[in-house]
């Protein structure tokens, strides 16, 4: 229906609201998922302003979740398989607490809708992500990056390296992926 109505020209924002709409308390469990999540993904990017990287984002947290526990309507999203996003082995704890946050986010927007009765992830803890160690520039590693921002382009980059260094405390992985632009002044900008 969603992919019929959006070949038809019907915005997914309307289709969004008449699916809300229709799904009234009682049936709210037996409500499909996949119209769920795309009514939320758009009225987060239509109605709230979200930036497309963070619907983006959302997208690919909720919905590989949702697939991994065989989610098909909104009854079955249960503590039980939210808690499997906490356990879950082979990603980082930080992208364990990041998908957690778009389940959390999504499950307050169907309880704001009416869909589910209370939120289920509320009372769990979010995965700890442990605090690595800080690398900090050592002297000699600076004086070598200070020497090549010198002798490269003439000099251009000293200014950008030692402000990346110095006042804009960049850690060793940023400058590893700093990419230098040379315009009207030169930039850097971090990437990865």
């Amino acid at each position: 229906r969603v992919w019929a109505a959006r070949e038809n020209g019907m915005p997914l924002l309307q289709l969004a609201r008449d699916y809300v709409g229709q799904v009234s308390a009682p049936r709210a469990a037996s409500a499909a998922i996949g119209p769920a999540v795309l009514a939320f993904l758009d009225e987060k990017e239509h109605l709230e302003g979200a930036a497309t990287a963070t619907v983006t984002n959302l997208k690919n947290r909720l919905l590989p979740w949702i697939n991994r526990e065989q989610i098909g309507t909104v009854g079955e999203i249960t503590r039980a398989r939210i808690e499997s996003i906490r356990t879950r082995d082979g990603v980082s704890p930080n992208s364990r607490r990041n998908d957690f946050g778009a389940v959390s986010s999504f499950c307050t927007w169907l309880l704001e809708k009416g869909m589910i009765g209370h939120h289920p992830v509320r009372g769990l803890r979010r995965t700890k992500v442990p605090l690595g160690p800080k690398h900090i520039f050592r002297t000699d590693e600076c004086q070598r990056l200070l020497d090549a921002a010198q002798t490269y382009l003439g000099g251009r980059w000293l200014g950008t390296v030692a402000t990346m260094l110095f006042v804009g405390g960049a850690r060793p992985g940023e400058v590893a992926h700093t990419r230098l632009f040379y315009g009207r002044h030169p930039t850097a900008r971090i990437e990865g």
